[in-house]
């Protein structure tokens, strides 16, 4: 085939091109967004994913009181955006040791049906997340709380758990845990660590 003769023939046959080419755009479209969601579901970025933080201080406020400063810093791992809608943060008594919260755990530890991971450490204080609030993807929000904590208690558990709004009635979300002993200088604030998990069960309140 001559030049002249293939250059007429596209000339000819242009209008069937241009529609094969319209076809082919089209479907690399379609194929395009298969691919976009199939790679949205696997990465499930339907629900956010978050992280949650403490940063404990303590203060000598009186003869007979600490002043416990606790900021929750909440970080959006995902791309997007999550909501607060539900959650705590609790101050528990670990010592002087609850010792009918440690005999529950130990009698029920005799059950493998009943067994418990930890001890219901008795509750001291505690901040409820029930305002709604909005934390974009990539961002952190930040909740300062104060409490203010009798001298009797050598040392505690801060506890913060946030529902996953996402996911509503199974109450499930993320935590993170610090460990303070106001018997040492610096506090011994030990972070327990971070994760997902399940609302735990409200603790009774202590009574000193």
């Amino acid at each position: 085939m001559t030049n002249a003769v293939f250059w007429q023939f596209l000339i000819d046959k242009k209008d069937s091109l241009g529609s094969i080419e319209a076809i082919l755009k089209s479907a690399g479209i379609i194929a395009a967004g298969v691919w976009a969601f199939w790679h949205f579901w696997l990465k499930r970025e339907r629900y956010p994913r978050g992280a949650l933080e403490h940063r404990v201080q303590f203060f000598s406020y009186s003869t007979d009181e600490w002043h416990l400063r606790v900021n929750l810093r909440i970080r959006n791992d995902s791309a997007v955006l999550m909501r607060i809608l539900d959650g705590h943060t609790w101050v528990q008594q670990m010592q002087p040791w609850p010792e009918d919260a440690v005999n529950e755990l130990k009698e029920k530890s005799k059950d493998p049906e009943k067994a418990s991971y930890e001890v219901r450490w008795l509750l001291i204080g505690e901040k409820c997340h029930n305002k709604e609030r909005e934390v974009e993807p990539g961002e952190i929000d930040e909740v300062a709380m104060d409490f203010f904590i009798n001298k009797y208690y050598k040392q505690i558990l801060v506890y913060s758990f946030i529902e996953n709004s996402a996911k509503p009635g199974r109450h499930l979300g993320w935590t993170t845990s610090t460990i303070v002993d106001f018997t040492k200088p610096d506090g011994g604030i030990i972070d327990e660590g971070q994760g997902q998990g399940i609302a735990k069960p409200r603790p009774d309140d202590a009574k000193n």
